[in-house]
């Protein structure tokens, strides 16, 4: 019995030395995600920025097709920075209990829809939205 007992209390201590180790390598990555996202977000702010300044100072010299351009360059840049958020949450919630909520479907269509026509601006593309019922 007594064996069995040392036996336990050196798994629990092994245990409690994992436990420690797995918070160190959670709190390493939480630093390397936030260092890694603010240092992406930096470039893709000065390119939203001085899009946006494009726009406002040439935007009355471009053709139409420029303008088109720099608004898709800017509405691209802020959807970049919308993705490092994204992941940048997604990396703590790994650490937390999920909770479920309901959600838009429709909206989550049209942005997943707005995603794929930035990506392909010279394709011609339809969303078809089904209703299955079971």
């Amino acid at each position: 019995m007594r064996r069995m007992t040392e036996l336990a209390q050196k798994r629990v201590a092994e245990l409690a030395e994992i436990n420690l180790e797995l918070e160190e390598s959670n709190s390493d990555l939480d630093s390397f995600t936030y260092i890694a996202s603010h240092d992406l977000k930096e470039p893709l702010r000065g390119i939203h920025n001085y899009s946006t300044f494009l726009m406002e100072d040439y935007g009355e010299i471009l053709d139409q097709d420029g303008r088109d351009k720099l608004e898709t360059l800017v509405r691209l840049s802020q959807r970049m920075e919308d993705l490092i958020n994204a992941l940048l949450f997604l990396s703590h919630l790994g650490r937390q209990e999920l909770n479920k909520s309901p959600i838009n479907l429709n909206e989550l269509i049209e942005n997943v829809a707005e995603v794929i026509r930035m990506s392909k601006p010279n394709e011609s593309i339809e969303i078809i939205k089904r209703i299955i019922c079971q």
